[in-house]
């Protein structure tokens, strides 16, 4: 559910005449800060989460990503753009960010120290850059190419790590980790965006918690306490299942199951799995084509109108998540009835 980001195989060498920083801003969304940003949000004005929506940047001669688009929810902002090369900026973030190269791309990564701006590493294509909380590092682009950065809130990342027993958040920056899972988590966010128009914030989340799950006991500086695992009780199953249901026409995210069984979505997605087979992300996916089957078949309802009473927020969208989970488009469904 994102608007496509088309990768370029041709650079544009434009070298950025100053710093820039890249910094959260609004709901963890990622802002880049130089002499071409835009104009601050004005006091009092507040931006819509849900639907979370990418939106284009303007190109100008200081932005070093062009045709830059961000989605973003509460837990996590993702950002993909096409990098010049010789632009720099720096990735200002209070929480855990990951930073991906794809399509040829190169990034020099280097920290401020006490004797200077040292370099750190290259980030190459099918590396990830895992940068811890608070650490600034500057990125200067050698070659240009298509990324993507994570932003995580601070929360989710404390709340996981409470999940899967641990003291802290204790992660350190690896700036040129070889990480299977992050990197093909990343790739299917990718190719979501160059697909979809609108992100849901269920999926976010979904995203989200995987992979800062994953970081944490990979990366995080802490033992994993023991946990006894079982699975959702039935009479909560239940109550999610009246809960999707009764909102099948709107968001609902992986935060709102949680609730219902006053867990943490961690824990709740854990459990939730383990009791029906599926992610909470798909059960919803699932019991939306569930409901647009019975509408398709049982009302002359137009196909946007069904999109509509399922969640969907475009007819396209709708249509390609109708065809992964039947084979077939809502028209042909319909004619085949």
């Amino acid at each position: 559910m994102y608007a496509s980001v088309v990768p370029s195989e041709q650079a544009v060498a434009e070298s950025a005449e100053r710093p820039q920083s890249w910094a959260p801003g609004g709901s963890g969304a990622g802002r880049l800060r130089g002499a071409d940003r835009r104009e601050p949000r004005r006091p009092g004005e507040r931006r819509k989460v849900r639907p979370v929506a990418l939106t284009a940047r303007p190109e100008g001669p200081l932005e070093p990503a062009r045709d830059s688009r961000e989605a973003r929810s509460a837990a996590l902002t993702v950002i993909v753009g096409q990098a010049s090369p010789g632009s720099a900026h720096t990735l200002a973030h209070d929480g855990l960010a990951l930073v991906c190269c794809f399509d040829g791309a190169q990034l020099e990564i280097a920290v401020d120290t006490p004797g200077g701006e040292r370099p750190q590493a290259t980030l190459n294509h099918r590396h990830v850059s895992i940068v811890a909380p608070g650490a600034a590092p500057r990125m200067t682009w050698r070659r240009g190419g298509r990324f993507m950065h994570l932003l995580f809130s601070p929360q989710l990342v404390s709340q996981t790590a409470a999940a899967l027993g641990m003291r802290s958040a204790d992660i350190g920056s690896n700036y040129t980790a070889i990480d299977p899972v992050v990197w093909q988590l990343s790739r299917e966010v990718d190719d979501e965006m160059r697909k979809s128009h609108v992100l849901s914030a269920a999926y976010l989340e979904s995203v989200a918690t995987i992979m800062v799950r994953h970081v944490l006991k990979t990366c995080a500086g802490n033992e994993l306490a023991p946990t006894g695992l079982g699975s959702l009780p039935q009479y909560l199953v239940r109550r999610s299942i009246e809960f999707i249901d009764s909102r099948l026409d709107q968001e609902v995210t992986l935060a709102d199951l949680a609730a219902t069984a006053r867990m943490s979505r961690f824990h709740y997605a854990r459990l939730f799995k383990r009791a029906t087979g599926e992610t909470p992300h798909r059960f919803v996916l699932r019991r939306r084509i569930a409901r647009a089957k019975a509408l398709l078949a049982e009302t002359a309802m137009p196909i946007t109108e069904v999109a509509a009473r399922v969640g969907y927020q475009s007819q396209s969208h709708f249509t390609t998540s109708f065809g992964k989970f039947t084979g077939l488009t809502p028209a042909r469904y319909r004619r085949g009835l």
